[in-house]
């Protein structure tokens, strides 16, 4: 099953912690691809990501081929290693210095005063966070890591939207 937000669309805020190379590659990961529809021969940026992500030894991936269905307009590697259908304009992403100190990690997104003092331990350092808000992810894929970068989806939680 893939999970999308738009089903699920609550006052929760989702978390993912990493760790990226630098700042650009993080940027590249959760860059969303769109198809563009006014191109002559059809969006290559866009179709040549998709032939990237969805790669015929990956057909037997539980939820491959809902996936690709899905990513028909716009996809990013982000909602493909963790199976997320979500609206970018709820994504805030940011590079810090690595920390195994999680308030320093979410310190200064938004509305983190109201989950800041929730108990969490980290168990190793990150330099990335991954928030999406009116998303409360159901952890299904808990880590995704490759040789070049590494996420681990840590919690969801509460928060009031406010003005």
């Amino acid at each position: 099953m893939i999970f999308d937000y738009y089903e699920e669309n609550k006052p929760f805020v989702s978390l993912w912690l990493g760790n990226f190379e630098n700042v650009e590659q993080l940027q590249r990961y959760v860059a969303t691809v769109y198809l563009d529809f006014d191109a002559e021969n059809g969006d290559l940026e866009w179709q040549q990501k998709r032939n990237q992500w969805f790669l015929p030894t990956n057909a037997n991936r539980v939820g491959e081929c809902e996936l690709y269905q899905g990513s028909d307009e716009s996809f990013n590697q982000f909602e493909y290693d963790f199976e997320c259908y979500f609206d970018p304009d709820f994504m805030e992403v940011s590079f810090r210095n690595p920390t195994s100190d999680w308030i320093q990690l979410i310190e200064n997104h938004s509305y983190y005063a109201q989950f800041k003092d929730i108990p969490i331990t980290l168990t190793q350092t990150y330099n990335a966070v991954i928030l999406i808000y009116n998303c409360a992810y159901d952890g299904h894929i808990a880590n995704h890591t490759t040789d070049d970068y590494s996420l681990d989806y840590i919690a969801h939680f509460p928060y009031v939207k406010t003005p």
